[in-house]
């Protein structure tokens, strides 16, 4: 099964994390030649219990052994009716 909620892990009391907490949502931009992703997301922070905390934790602790096992790992989901695309200064909505 698919979801669509990305994940992102910052050091424990990150104050960036905090932020994006404290906020509830925030905007993810991604950029590739082009085309142009805006997307509204809303912000939650995941249990290490959730899955995903744990496939993003054992993710990035393939790569960086000494990872502190109290990572902040944030869950981002879309609004899909608020976030847009751009292609060659072209705004698609969804």
């Amino acid at each position: 099964s698919f979801r669509d909620e990305m994940t992102a892990l910052f050091p424990p009391r990150s104050i960036h994390a905090g932020q994006l907490l404290e906020a509830g949502q925030c905007l993810l931009m991604f950029e590739q030649f082009n085309q142009v992703f805006k997307l509204v997301c809303t912000t939650r922070l995941l249990d290490s219990e959730e899955d995903g905390w744990q496939a993003t934790y054992w993710h990035n602790n393939m790569f960086n052994a000494s990872l502190p096992g109290d990572a902040t790992i944030i869950g981002f989901t879309p609004d899909w009716e608020k976030s847009v695309t751009e292609v060659g200064g072209v705004t698609l909505t969804p």
